[in-house]
């Protein structure tokens, strides 16, 4: 993407977030900025509309993503879909993890929000490759929620609760564009959110003292869970991201000594 592409015309209102997300990566990761895009393309191509507006702005982006596609040719996070998984749930991770440290340190700010909502976007971008495992589609709900949660908290002028809270999260997410207002960044925002990714893509996930007994078996699901990370972090390797494939590997010990159950 030499140039950001415009905003799609209001038809097409569930493109926008993506093709923002695309816009802010285009020169700091052109593969996130190429699935984002293709997601874009997915969701357009599968909305009803008969709009002239519309169906020319699809062909705008299905000409961005194929040019995209071209450049990225011999790039295995584009070609295989394993490794195209692998890598866009490692970085949608690492954005996660980066506003989720920062919320539960209380050091959220108002750019936080946006943080948690290009999270879940990056998350969501894994119904690419299938079906959304649990964990991934509450990581969605639950950092729209903190997305809601804190921008309400600052536009009524008091401080954002830290960590997870009570609340009716599909609740929440429903007043999110109420209490973010528009969704169109202005360039200035763009430009910082785009910033402050390629910062969190370096943060690693908050030490927690192991217990002093080790489980002695896992069940089935988090036996799946550990055995995806491990995948994941051989797949870092193999792009030489060594910081994603330690916070993988941190994930799977988080695990199987007992520190997590997700």
């Amino acid at each position: 993407m030499d140039e950001p592409l415009p905003n799609p015309p209001p038809e097409l209102k569930t493109v926008l977030p993506f093709v923002q997300r695309a816009n802010e990566l285009r020169t700091a990761d052109a593969v996130i900025a190429y699935w984002c895009c293709y997601y874009a393309a997915q969701l357009g191509i599968s909305s009803p509309t008969t709009d002239t507006a519309a169906k020319m702005y699809l062909l705008t982006l299905m000409d961005t993503l194929e040019s995209l596609k071209a450049k990225l040719a011999d790039n295995d996070a584009v070609t295989n879909d394993a490794a195209s998984a692998a890598y866009v749930e490692n970085f949608a991770l690492k954005v996660f993890v980066g506003a989720d440290n920062e919320d539960r340190a209380g050091k959220a700010t108002r750019q936080t929000p946006r943080k948690f909502l290009a999270a879940s976007h990056f998350l969501e971008l894994l119904k690419i490759f299938g079906t959304l495992e649990p964990e991934t589609a509450e990581k969605i709900k639950y950092a729209k929620w903190k997305a809601a949660d804190i921008a309400k908290a600052f536009k009524e002028g008091r401080k954002p609760t830290a960590g997870p809270a009570g609340g009716d999260a599909k609740e929440e997410e429903a007043k999110l564009e109420t209490a973010m207002g528009p969704a169109t960044d202005s360039k200035e925002e763009a430009e910082y959110l785009a910033r402050e990714m390629a910062k969190l893509t370096t943060a690693a996930p908050q030490e927690v003292a192991p217990p002093t007994v080790f489980p002695e078996s896992l069940d089935a699901k988090l036996s799946s869970r550990v055995q995806k990370l491990a995948k994941g972090a051989a797949s870092a390797v193999d792009f030489e991201d060594l910081e994603t494939a330690r916070i993988q590997l941190r994930q799977a010990l988080d695990i199987l000594e007992g520190r997590t159950t997700k």
